[in-house]
């Protein structure tokens, strides 16, 4: 690996998935994960489902690809912080997932 890409996975967690910095550690399913939540980038979204007669989303994070023991897909259903989500949309850049959920019915 080259030393470029040593240093931004060292600063993605480093700074950008670190607790004490920019992340919250929430539970997803069983497991503890850091992630980022974007509000902003979340009514971006909306604004354009609006548009477009799509699904609002309720909450839209990032979290790192490598922390996730098998690949999250359209429709699945998470349980972040004790509350039951549904996956509409996910896109995976440079090591990081960007995830928009949608609240489950119980």
């Amino acid at each position: 690996m080259s030393m470029f890409k040593e240093q931004i996975t060292a600063d993605l967690f480093g700074t950008f998935f670190n607790a004490e910095e920019f992340a919250d550690e929430v539970i997803i399913g069983v497991d503890t994960l850091p992630v980022v939540f974007d509000e902003y980038a979340l009514e971006k979204y909306n604004f354009k489902a609006d548009g477009e007669g799509l699904t609002r989303g309720e909450l839209l994070f990032y979290a790192p690809s490598i922390l996730f023991t098998k690949r999250p897909f359209r429709g699945q259903r998470l349980r972040i912080q004790n509350v039951s989500y549904s996956i509409i949309e996910l896109k995976e850049s440079a090591g990081v997932y960007t995830i928009v959920l949608e609240g489950m019915m119980s």
